[in-house]
């Protein structure tokens, strides 16, 4: 049976030492016993574990048998394994032997080399010694060299740090010396400057003093126009009042009430009488309409024939139903046709049982060019009226008509600026006189020139109602009034 495996020998490759390292003493084939115990019985196939001694067994001699012929073939195999064993031995010994003898014969070559290498050791050592020598001379003018260099760039680079410093104080002066230069010329054209600046304002001096001269003149006159638009103002306050003598002369007019129905015959009747009373007020109003208990409406308009109007089934709604009733202002609009505001006038007549109703259509054109526009202070002034709303119905300009004084025109001019206007305004709705001085535009002039006007207002009560007589006079500079356009500025 062959069998290969390593034997580690480092520290036990002779029996010597294995010997003298080896833990236990040496086994035996001789000490190798297997006990059995046999027991006569004649169940050939007999096999007992013995409790008291685990892994042993009773066996029958046919079992024993059985046991003891591997036993035999491993006992020869045991007996080869001995026998190869000795022969071990017997190289390992020979084996030592030779390697003695090679160790010998190398030691003998180890100790001539180690006497050859003692003798380089020694000029080796020398040798260093001297070169260590030299390399620490060496180091010693390399580190005064580094000293040396590192000192001179230090010295270089203070040169460099200094040349540039010195180059930007050049630079500063060149700068300062430019400055300078630009200066002295700027100074220059200042001074020239200043000087023809001098020469103009001496002559806008003169000029001033010229102009505050006519500026005291304009004070006066516009302190004498105020006073003038105070008594012009109180003058058409009495005038205006043909307003209320209009429907008074109405009241009057038609003040036969309940007069029997023969009687009206006899003088024509309501229609024939109307017709009388808007010829008579030619130029006042625009039309009357006369409707009957029935619905049925008479349109008269001055110059043309009385027409009639069909049934709208519909009678208007009057304040009263007997003739003690006066006129009254119901309403107004403007026109279509003049542009101008026609106020509107019912009057209730009573003709035995049945009430006529009649509408009286007035011209405020008519009678602002009648009343009004002839109120004026200087020759540049022009007087307007204002309802209880602050809106324009009487205007010199027609596309003022209408609008709110203050809102309407910010919405209609919202470049222009408002304020003193609106300043003005707010006095009128809550005072009932007074004077001023504002600054408004030309409002028939396409470029609306901004002016200063000097203003007065009155209060009058018609039929009830809060109306705002303004008369205005433009102040007249010798320098025209700057032109000023700003931002919307509402009131």
């Amino acid at each position: 049976m062959s069998q290969s495996f390593h034997r580690g020998r480092r520290l036990r490759w002779t029996p010597e030492i294995r010997s003298m390292v080896r833990e236990t003493p040496p086994l035996l084939a001789e000490d190798l016993i297997m006990p059995y115990f046999v027991v006569e019985t004649e169940d050939q196939s007999f096999r007992k574990e013995i409790g008291a001694m685990p892994g042993q067994y009773q066996l029958s001699l046919t079992e024993l048998e059985k046991q003891v012929g591997p036993l035999a073939r491993q006992s020869e195999t045991a007996k080869k394994y001995l026998a190869l064993r000795e022969e071990l031995k017997t190289c390992d010994v020979n084996l030592f032997l030779m390697e003695s003898e090679e160790n010998g014969k190398q030691l003998q070559e180890i100790s001539k080399r180690e006497s050859i290498v003692s003798g380089d050791l020694q000029d080796a050592n020398a040798e260093s010694e001297h070169l260590k020598e030299a390399y620490e001379t060496l180091e010693r003018e390399v580190a005064e060299l580094d000293d040396q260099l590192t000192e001179k760039r230090n010295q270089m680079n203070q040169a460099e740090m200094l040349k540039g410093n010195l180059e930007g104080q050049i630079n500063v002066l060149k700068e300062q010396i430019n400055t300078e230069k630009m200066n002295a010329e700027h100074i220059r054209s200042r001074i020239e400057s200043i000087t023809h600046s001098l020469e103009e304002k001496q002559r806008q001096i003169l000029q001033y003093q010229e102009d505050y001269a006519g500026i005291t003149e304009s004070e006066s006159a516009s302190r004498s126009s105020q006073e003038a638009a105070e008594a012009e103002l109180m003058a058409l306050d009495e005038k205006l009042m043909l307003m209320e003598q209009q429907l008074e002369e109405i009241d009057l007019f038609y003040s036969r009430e309940g007069m029997p129905e023969n009687v009206w015959v006899e003088s024509g009747g309501i229609n024939a009488r109307t017709a009388y009373f808007l010829k008579n007020n030619a130029g006042v109003y625009n039309w009357i309409t006369v409707t009957e208990p029935n619905g049925t409406k008479f349109r008269y308009e001055p110059g043309k024939k009385t027409f009639r109007e069909s049934s709208d089934g519909e009678v208007k709604a009057v304040a009263s139903q007997d003739g003690n009733h006066p006129a009254e202002i119901t309403g107004k609009e403007i026109s279509d046709q003049t542009g101008w505001y026609e106020l509107y006038i019912e009057k209730n007549v009573p003709v035995g049982s049945e009430v006529y109703v009649l509408t009286f259509a007035m011209d405020l054109g008519a009678l602002y060019e009648k009343i009004v526009a002839p109120v004026k202070i200087g020759e540049a002034g022009y007087s307007s009226v204002k309802d209880q709303n602050m809106n324009i119905i009487m205007h010199h300009v027609k596309n003022q008509i209408g609008l709110e004084a203050v809102d309407g025109r910010i919405e209609r001019y919202p470049y222009l600026d408002m304020s003193s206007l609106n300043a003005w305004i707010m006095r009128q709705e809550n005072e009932n006189s007074g004077t001023g001085v504002i600054d408004t535009y030309v409002w028939d002039d396409p470029e609306l020139k901004r002016v200063r006007r000097v203003v007065a207002f009155q209060a009058i009560s018609i039929q009830g109602e809060r109306w705002i007589v303004n008369s205005t006079d433009r102040i007249f500079y010798r320098h025209p009034f700057p032109q000023l356009h700003s931002p919307l500025r509402t009131a």
